[in-house]
């Protein structure tokens, strides 16, 4: 009979199963051992010799409410380490994070059903590029490619957002992408940072940025419901949030007045002078410019003071965020002073990060070549601006608006686990 999985068996069933020896227990007659595959674990009796730990053997065995009786058993295999290694099957933390692939199996089929069933097209976009993203923020992989015209320098995708609009403007509509990007620098390695980290992306031509976030809202319930216990909610820090309820929008400017007890008028209005006066004696005044100043008290009390507090009952869309901090988005039409972007949160947890989509390409190369100009200023290298994507936008860009969200995070919360390498099979640059 050909082999078969240990869940496969049903009781008082004959035939042949395989997989590692992982334990020997010689304790007690008759002896036995426990073998484990692809669907688990299971106790093996003999009536001849155990094999030796770590050993790949096939077994004909007969199914009993004890466990397996082996007729026979076949070694195909032995370890060979070399002193001092860990074979890979008993690495400590392995049994948990074996767990982890199987729930990750079940996020990225329930992603794609997701999409699928909104009638969305999965795409792959290339992530070596001839030109990164300008975020002063992030610093992207480089490297070099050497073709016939000798070698040239290319950088690995932080996000495939300049390719997806690329084919908006190519007359597509709905658009998803479940992929790897790629970020560089020290902040890039922590409990919730990968340098190298799965997103999924998506795009809607032709409707307004409120259909991205019921999106959202619609993609956080399918998860917890499919990998979930029943209930919706997660917990983390001792707070529950429930995935199921509806997001609750929030502005920026709402965000520091409840939770900061801070005025961004005149930081939204471009008075940093004002808006630095108005902080906080404690808050250190980090820069050398009002400008610098401002933009790093803004980051600090929104990383320390509200950040922590958003998602706790209900997950939360941090919209409307000053202008000078969503290259990428349109305006909103009633206030130019702050963009039509959120940042979805869960129990404190930055899941996506989502734009009505910028259309005007003379706007957009303007505000690129700032970031450019700010990416420089503090002391970082010049990259090349995309121009195929510009030239998209030239093209002519219809309304769409679109999302980047955390695959690795979402799992995190979805399994309760405590940082990112956690529900990773393998840690960063092993």
């Amino acid at each position: 009979m050909a082999r078969q999985l240990i869940r496969d068996f049903a009781l008082n069933s004959s035939g042949t199963i395989a997989g590692r020896v992982v334990d020997r227990l010689l304790h007690s007659a008759p002896h036995s051992f426990v073998l484990l595959d692809a669907s688990g674990a299971t106790r093996v009796f003999v009536t001849g010799a155990v094999p030796p730990l770590g050993a790949l053997v096939e077994v004909d065995a007969e199914r009993t409410k004890r466990g397996f009786v082996a007729q026979s058993v076949r070694v195909v295999g032995v370890p060979t380490l070399r002193p001092g290694e860990i074979a890979e099957w008993s690495v400590p933390e392995w049994s948990e994070r074996r767990r982890e692939l199987h729930v990750r199996d079940q996020l990225l089929r329930t992603l794609r059903t997701f999409f699928y069933e909104r009638g969305f097209l999965e795409v792959e976009t290339p992530t070596l590029l001839a030109a990164p993203g300008q975020e002063p923020h992030l610093l992207p992989f480089v490297t070099t490619f050497h073709g016939r015209d000798g070698a040239r320098p290319l950088w690995l995708a932080t996000s495939p957002e300049y390719a997806m609009k690329r084919l908006l403007a190519r007359g597509h509509e709905r658009l998803f992408q479940l992929g790897r990007a790629y970020r560089d620098g020290r902040d890039e390695d922590s409990p919730l940072h990968s340098p190298e980290f799965t997103l999924v992306e998506w795009y809607r031509a032709w409707e307004p940025l409120e259909a991205i976030g019921r999106d959202v809202g619609e993609l956080l319930a399918a998860t917890v419901r499919a990998l979930g216990t029943g209930g919706t909610a997660v917990a983390r820090g001792g707070h529950r949030c429930d995935l199921a309820a509806p997001p609750r929008w929030l502005p920026v400017a709402d965000a520091f007045r409840d939770l900061a007890s801070t005025d961004l008028a005149p930081y939204l209005d471009g008075d940093d002078i004002a808006f630095v006066a108005a902080l906080p004696a404690a808050l250190p005044r980090v820069g050398a410019t009002a400008r610098e100043q401002a933009d790093s008290a803004f980051f600090r009390l929104l990383i320390e003071r509200i950040e922590p507090n958003l998602g706790r009952r209900e997950p939360t869309l941090l919209c409307r965020y000053p202008a000078r901090h969503a290259a990428l988005a349109e305006l909103c039409p009633d206030d130019p002073r702050v963009a039509n972007r959120f940042e979805a949160y869960v129990l404190g947890i930055e899941l996506c990060n989502a734009f009505q989509e910028l259309r005007d390409a003379d706007e957009q190369e303007r505000r690129l070549r700032d970031e450019q100009a700010v990416r420089v200023a503090a002391g970082g290298e010049a990259l090349p601006l995309h121009e195929p994507f510009l030239r998209a936008l030239r093209s002519g860009l219809p309304p769409c608006a679109g999302v980047a969200l955390g695959v690795d995070r979402l799992h995190l919360l979805a399994s309760g686990a405590v940082s990112v390498r956690d529900v990773q099979p393998f840690p960063f640059g092993e």
